[in-house]
This record gives structure tokens, C-alpha cells and sequence, in this order.
């Protein structure tokens, strides 16, 4: 688990350094403006929408294919780590680009201080739920 998520974070970082000059750059977005980041924010949800049909359609997941089923997780994050680092990187730009000259310290530090909120609270819910809810509900929280 740790060398996944070493790897995940190394993946991570090195999408959003080359976003420039392999996404944004080839396709005539560079730099980045509002119309790019909502058609980035779009093309973000495909990872979403391709974890739904295989989760819920793949032959190893009706099967219960354990192999299958980590083959098909295993490819389903790492598209939604490129896809969402590419995401990642235009909106951190954007950030700094439509900050105000004399503000641009506290617009980033209150954009980096939303996310850890953001992570923190998620990550709190997430215990509550398992916490309080427990295993006995099945799809709708926890596991069967």
C-alpha cells in the first residue's frame, strides 16, 4: 500500500509539471484561462464515470475476480490521477494569475488552506461513517 501511494504522489507530480508543455501547450491553451479550467473541471469527471461502468459492468467484478477487480482499481486511479492532475494544474495557476498583485500571498494560502480543509473533513466523515455506521448497511456506506 505505501509503494502505491509513494508512486500515486510521484505520478501525481510529475503530470502537473508537464501539463505545460503536454496538454496545455499542444493545444494551444497555454497559458490557461477560465474556459480551459471548466473544460478541464468537464473532462475531470470521465475517471468518475469509467470507475461507475466498471465497477458496476466488468466481468471481474460480477465475477468477484480479485486479480481482475485490483487490475481494473489499479487503472481507474491512475487515469483519475492524470486526469486530475492535469486539473490540479490549471486551476493552481489560475489561482495565482487572477490574484490581486498585493494579495497574492493570502489567495494561495487561503486555495491550499480550502484543500487541507476540504481533506480534513473528508477524512473525518469517512471515520464517522465507518465509526457509526459500520459494515451492516452494504452499498450505502461500508462493505457487505
Amino acid at each position: 500500500v505505501g509503494a502505491f501511494l509513494g508512486g500515486y504522489i510521484i505520478l501525481y507530480g510529475q503530470v502537473q509539471s508537464w501539463t505545460p508543455q503536454l496538454v496545455t501547450g499542444p493545444l494551444g491553451q497555454t497559458p490557461p484561462n477560465k474556459l480551459t479550467e471548466i473544460l478541464w473541471g468537464l473532462i475531470n469527471t470521465l475517471p468518475t464515470l469509467l470507475a461507475f461502468f466498471v465497477l458496476t459492468y466488468a466481468p471481474p467484478f460480477e465475477a468477484h475476480s480479485l486479480p481482475g477487480m485490483a487490475g481494473w482499481l489499479i487503472a481507474v486511479i491512475v487515469f483519475f490521477a492524470v486526469v486530475f492532475a492535469i486539473n490540479s494544474s490549471i486551476h493552481s495557476y489560475l489561482v495565482v494569475k487572477y490574484a490581486k498583485a498585493d494579495k497574492v500571498a493570502v489567495s494561495v494560502g487561503f486555495y491550499y488552506m480550502s484543500n487541507a480543509m476540504g481533506r480534513l473533513l473528508g477524512t473525518i466523515g469517512s471515520g464517522l461513517i465507518y465509526t457509526y455506521v459500520g459494515e451492516n448497511v452494504g452499498a450505502y456506506g461500508g462493505s457487505d
